[in-house]
């Protein structure tokens, strides 16, 4: 899809900013919902329409993807999409703050599209910590080549913890997961992987020790301790 920018309106200036790299899409509506509540940008209620506000107009524009970004992927850029077809990245907060109806009369100057990153978090907080070490450097060393689609896993029940999250004043609660296999055509032995303790994890009440099958797409981080992430586990069983 072509970007045309800047594009003028009739009382003021949009500056679109395009996303230099392929962005994440959300997976179902349950998964924008729990982001959205992440993010701030909602309650209870889902919204889908958002304000873009610039110096004297307003604009309607959608959330359609992300961008994670930081040593663990716990920092996010918005993709927003507007009603011409135009898609521009925004930090959260920002457009959170444009919901407000006092926003743009504090100041007369334009408002810049996104705010400067957060500083990267540089350590993660579990409550249990990897004794495996070995399984880890040897995966580290190894330099798996990670599937990029989504594929089945199989894994280990390891423990409970939490990472720090800068725009909330709670910590974010983790899942951590030990012998983590890829069980595709050719297995992957990937090691200790963890992945964020939503709403739907937590309602299968895991135990430590427990197996479980899913599906999900995985990432490498530059963390020694937590090199891998599991992105939005789905179809998880129990064994």
């Amino acid at each position: 899809m072509s970007v045309n920018y800047p594009q003028i309106e009739e009382s003021g200036l949009t500056q679109y900013i395009p996303p230099k790299e392929e962005y994440n899409t959300f997976e179902n509506d349950e998964h924008y919902e729990e982001l959205g509540r992440e993010w701030g940008l909602f309650g209870k209620t889902p919204k889908k329409d958002f304000w873009y506000k610039g110096k004297g107009y307003k604009r309607s524009v959608k959330v359609v993807g992300f961008i994670e970004y930081g040593v663990t992927g716990t920092f996010h850029t918005l993709i927003i999409k507007f009603e011409d077809g135009n898609i521009s990245c925004i930090h959260p907060d920002y457009l959170k703050e444009m919901q407000k109806s006092t926003f743009g009369k504090e100041t007369e100057e334009s408002p810049v599209p996104v705010k400067s990153s957060p500083k990267k978090d540089k350590s993660l907080t579990s409550t249990t910590k990897p004794k495996n070490k070995s399984t880890n450097e040897k995966a580290t060393k190894s330099e798996i080549a990670l599937p990029e689609d989504k594929v089945t896993f199989m894994a280990t029940v390891k423990g409970f913890g939490t990472k720090p999250n800068p725009f909330s004043d709670n910590d974010d609660e983790i899942l951590l997961l030990d012998n983590v296999k890829i069980t595709a055509d050719k297995q992957l032995e990937v090691g200790f992987a963890w992945c964020g303790y939503s709403k739907t994890l937590k309602k299968l009440e895991l135990q430590e020790g427990q197996s479980l099958e899913f599906s999900a797409k995985i990432v490498k981080k530059k963390h020694k301790e937590f090199p891998y992430k599991i992105n939005n586990p789905s179809k998880i069983k129990v064994q």
